[in-house]
């Protein structure tokens, strides 16, 4: 896996769930961020590639003052 790119490859049982969790190190403070997913793939029981897409957008917002609402 290529981490330092941020890639994180994974698989997924059929209808599953998957959570990341992401560190925000000290410089991001005050910072927004995003997240993208691009690059998906997969294939069906019989080894056919399938379609498939996320719905919905995300934005992460890193607190200046870690710890503190």
């Amino acid at each position: 896996a290529d981490l330092a790119a941020g890639r994180l490859p994974f698989q997924l049982a059929p209808k599953g769930e998957w959570v990341v969790v992401l560190r925000a190190l000290p410089p991001a403070a005050g910072q927004t961020l995003s997240v993208q997913v691009s690059g998906l793939a997969g294939v069906d029981a019989k080894g056919q590639a399938v379609a498939l897409s996320v719905d919905g957008e995300a934005g992460i917002r890193v607190a200046a003052n870690p710890g503190k609402p």
